[in-house]
């Protein structure tokens, strides 16, 4: 060997040397940093534990834990300025050590190590460089809170603030997307276990807080600040089941101006019928089943896809007026129940009557269906005093209680009592992100909707009750087939329909799976059922008829797609509004012990 090939030689070792020496220093120096990062993020979550803890103390089992206070939140944002200020530091290493970061990934073990744990660091300071920018944005929301002296002078005061720093909070949230791309190229097999969690309790967490940085930074157009802006309102009756959550029977328009509520209007959705010159074709369930001529708004929530329904409510609203809509939501009883509990008893002095939490279900359905006679627009006058003075109690609501009707709203919507549908793509956008927009879920695995409509034009869904059973098997040629079960029992104990044609429950169910599924047999139907694509999934559908005091079980088997791979096999199971929790069993790939049970409560 020459004398100049062993100096080269001697050089590329010493520079090996080097940067293993460096990727050494570089995965303990990130991990220690990833390990402070871990305890100062436990020790901002505690805070905010700790205050939920003592509101539960001081009140009831079943009382909404409302939030924090403006002092937890301020001492929350305190912490999370130490912290982007520790991890300072690390966004300034990986710039300068960016050259030489490649070559470092590189080295076995160590170097892959050491760059999992710097991009982990980095991300975190992303997370605490965003919410710190979201604590400087939202400090108008603690002042606002601070120096009002209502709901109404408040909800004024949070969109003149929000509108203010929409810049910043725009900026936060982009950076949480930052963060967010950082985390998902760490490689989970570099970290010990507590970092593992740790990295993994990051990835879950974010898409939630990025989409309601990115809901408060358009909260303010939503609310008026650039303008007036009025949305359809949907009464929907859970007691007589549709796609959506219930019967549209009521429906109404708010609008909001700098975040008052400026004008109200509620009432029967008749009102809203289209006029014989513009009458539409109905889909074909509800001319064969309820002998619908026309389709109305009062049926426009027929697809269960919320903003595919919504905007067929628009559509039924601008036959009849002139508007624009910003948007349209659904509320149900429940969601009255949740406001009243907020609010306190309610008086409806045209009626004589108080409505309090505990009643307030079974007073509107006396006054709409026991008492209501004659047109239309009388018996639904009780629902729309109740509401005008629902609305008026709410704008005068304490500053002290608007963190508990807050909370209501979030119960609200985690539940689907009450379902958003903005115009404003920026807006829909962050509302789908939180699961509020009541949309079919996406998936490439497999999938399960059961969707139920009420077409005996009665209010039997209160005695209704399911359950649901899903079997996943292969067959011969290693295609997946899909068994889904599902009993439905009328429980009500006559036979006698009171107001009401029939006391059976007469379902037009649907099954919505994974398209280009195929239907091998069936079971529980009135007539054959039907295998159609709809919202982009196929669909099986047809009629179930339930006596009072009987049960039907509907089966279905099919085979899924070709696709879907046995290997990587997934599900997702998705809950209709408007019905009550219900038990699922599952059986079949990836469940080891032959069973799994639980109940399906939320919206998946």
């Amino acid at each position: 060997m020459s004398h100049l090939a062993s100096v080269r030689l001697r050089l590329v070792l010493a520079g090996m040397f080097v940067l293993v020496c460096c990727a050494v220093g570089l995965a303990l120096w990130a991990r220690q940093v990833v390990e402070q990062s871990r305890e100062r993020i436990s020790a901002i979550r505690e805070t905010v534990v700790n205050e939920a803890a003592q509101q539960r103390a001081g009140a009831s089992d079943d009382a909404p834990v409302v939030g924090p206070a403006p002092e937890v939140i301020r001492q929350t944002c305190t912490q999370l300025g130490d912290l982007e200020r520790d991890l300072k530091p690390v966004a300034e290493l990986a710039s300068v050590a960016a050259p030489a970061s490649g070559l470092i990934g590189q080295i076995p073990q160590v170097g892959e190590r050491a760059a999992a744990l710097l991009t982990l660091a980095q991300a975190a300071g992303d997370i605490s460089g965003s919410l710190r920018l979201g604590c400087d944005a939202l400090e108008p929301v603690v002042q606002a809170q601070a120096a009002s002296s209502d709901t109404a002078s408040l909800v004024e005061s949070l969109v003149a603030g929000l509108g203010a720093s929409r810049d910043q909070l725009r900026q936060a949230s982009a950076r949480l997307r930052l963060a967010q791309a950082r985390l998902a190229t760490v490689d989970e097999r570099q970290l010990d276990e507590p970092t593992r969690r740790f990295l993994v309790d990051l990835r879950t967490r974010l898409p939630s807080a990025i989409a309601r940085l990115e809901l408060a930074s358009e909260l303010p157009r939503l609310l008026g600040h650039d303008g007036p802006r009025t949305f359809l309102m949907l009464g929907q009756n859970s007691d007589e089941l549709r796609p959506t959550g219930g019967f549209i029977g009521t429906s109404g328009l708010i609008t909001f101006d700098r975040g008052r509520l400026i004008w109200k209007e509620y009432g029967s959705s008749f009102g809203l019928n289209v006029p014989a010159d513009r009458l539409v074709r109905p889909p074909e369930p509800l001319r064969r089943y309820m002998g619908a001529g026309y389709w109305h708004l009062q049926e426009a929530n027929w697809w269960p896809d919320f903003p595919s329904s919504a905007q067929q409510a628009r559509y039924f609203y601008n036959v009849v007026r002139d508007g624009q809509l910003a948007g349209v939501f659904a509320l149900d009883q429940d969601l009255m129940v949740l406001l009243v509990g907020v609010t306190g008893p309610i008086d409806v002095p045209e009626y004589g009557e108080v409505v309090s939490a505990d009643n307030v279900r079974e007073r509107l359905d006396y006054h709409v269906h026991v008492v209501g006679a004659g047109p239309e627009k009388s018996r639904k006058g009780f629902v729309s005093s109740l509401f005008s003075a629902l609305i008026d109690r709410l704008n005068t609501l304490p500053r002290d209680r608007a963190r508990v009707l807050t909370a209501a709203l979030d119960r609200g919507l985690a539940e689907q009592h009450l379902l958003l549908w903005a115009d404003d793509p920026d807006a829909q956008q962050p509302i789908a992100a939180l699961g509020w927009d009541g949309r079919m879920l996406s998936t490439s695995g497999d999938y399960l909707f059961p969707v139920s409509a009420n077409v005996g034009m009665n209010k039997v869904n209160r005695e209704v009750e399911q359950d649901l059973a899903y079997d996943i098997s292969q067959d011969f040629d290693g295609r997946l087939v899909g068994h889904a079960s599902l009993r439905i029992g009328n429980r009500r104990a006559s036979d006698d329909p009171g107001p009401y044609a029939t006391a059976d429950y007469r379902d037009f169910f649907r099954l919505y799976v994974p398209a280009q599924s195929e239907l091998v047999s069936a079971a529980g139907f009135a007539a054959e059922p039907q295998a159609e694509i709809e919202c982009g999934r196929t669909v099986f559908s047809g009629l179930v008829v339930v006596r009072p005091g009987e049960e039907r079980r509907v089966e279905l088997v099919y085979r899924l797609p070709a696709m879907l791979d046995p290997s990587a096999y997934s599900l997702v199971i998705q809950k209709q509004p408007g019905t009550s929790a219900f038990p699922v069993r599952l059986r079949g790939l990836g469940i080891p012990a032959g069973d799994l049970a639980f109940q399906l409560a939320g919206s998946q």
